[in-house]
């Protein structure tokens, strides 16, 4: 079992991750990327396993008004859709969670070998204003090979998705609080959030879509 503590961007818009800077090119940034990632636990497909995560929005960086998206024959195709963690074995097997602000809802998209990345909406109705708690749990039934995930954002209700049938093909060995793909470096984009606690059990999917109990907080 692991425990995540505090972890906070500070008020306001501040970038994060922040890039060194190039001290022969003032002004210009340089070197990795600034991330916050957890390892050291196994989740595989032949045990039980979940995780919870108590997270806030940002204060005054992205949220569902925030345009995103690029220009295509002359045309801005919006694509709101924001990455906030990923559990991680490699870039061809991870599970990582979206906010999708285009469709109010959340986003999952699993990569589980060499096949195509697997996306998996849930929820409705969801706005991603500043300040809005978001509680997040995952866990699997190893007995059952299933994947449940649950969400509540803003104080409402728990919304969850149970994923029935997926085998992990690999072992995760580390929570990363950033995208799978894109970033400064290219090693997954990091869209601003604050951390206020987590668990991860690698015994037990007890827990899944139910925030009743936030003693992993305390």
């Amino acid at each position: 079992m692991m425990m995540l503590d505090l972890a906070l961007d500070g008020n306001g818009a501040i970038p994060y991750p922040l890039r060194p800077l190039d001290p022969n090119n003032p002004g210009q940034n340089v070197g990795p990327d600034e991330h916050l990632a957890l390892s050291g636990f196994s989740l595989g497909s032949n045990h039980d396993w979940h995780i919870k995560l108590a997270l806030m929005m940002p204060t005054g960086n992205w949220d569902f008004t925030c345009a995103r998206g690029q220009v295509s024959g002359g045309l801005f195709l919006s694509d709101r859709i924001w990455p906030l963690f990923t559990l991680w074995t490699d870039s061809t097997h991870y599970i990582e969670f979206l906010a999708d602000c285009e469709h109010s809802r959340y986003l999952l998209r699993i990569k589980n070998g060499s096949g195509p990345i697997a996306q998996v909406p849930f929820g409705s109705g969801n706005f991603w204003l500043p300040d809005a708690p978001l509680l997040v749990s995952l866990a699997y039934n190893g007995s059952t090979h299933s994947l449940t995930v649950g969400a509540s954002l803003g104080g409402d209700q728990v919304q969850a998705y149970t994923l029935v049938g997926f085998v992990p093909a690999s072992v995760y060995e580390t929570l990363k609080f950033r995208g799978a793909v894109g970033g400064y470096s290219g090693d997954g984009e990091v869209c601003e959030l604050r951390i206020f606690g987590g668990l991860i059990d690698s015994a037990s999917n007890f827990g899944a879509g139910s925030f009743s109990d936030l003693a992993f907080l305390l």
